[in-house]
């Protein structure tokens, strides 16, 4: 199955940043994020998806579910763990902060995000700037 790519808007350091329009969640295929090493910069911290924001939005009147998929190893010696299931509460805005990326980093460097069936709605990720603390 292809996943519907999702796109990565990047916050910048001391900046106001614009919020791109979200994505409809697409249940069918599942959706793919993409971390570059140039969105976070090597220097003084390496590129790491734990430094991204997912903002969903459950349309539905119930509540759904969203799967962060596990990852292989290399490179996610914690992939073994699993799946990370969360629950979306009915008709809501959520904020989830992708975890460790050692538990969820695809072989290609890619997340794999999942969800519960029926759900609909929308997803944005954001990229947040490196720190020097």
């Amino acid at each position: 199955m292809a996943r519907t790519a999702l796109t990565l808007q990047q916050a910048l350091p001391g900046a106001a940043t614009t919020q791109s329009a979200p994505q409809a969640i697409d249940v069918a295929n599942g959706m793919s994020l993409s971390v570059a090493a140039s969105v976070y910069g090597a220097f003084p911290r390496p590129a790491a998806g734990g430094r991204t924001l997912l903002i969903v939005t459950n349309t539905v009147a119930s509540i759904k579910t969203i799967i962060l998929r596990a990852g292989v190893n290399p490179p996610s010696f914690r992939g073994p763990l699993g799946d990370i299931t969360l629950n979306l509460p009915a008709s809501s805005t959520v904020y989830i902060p992708l975890p460790d990326p050692s538990r969820i980093t695809q072989a290609d460097g890619s997340f794999n995000i999942d969800f519960g069936a029926a759900t609909a709605g929308t997803i944005s990720a954001v990229g947040l700037p490196a720190s020097f603390g």
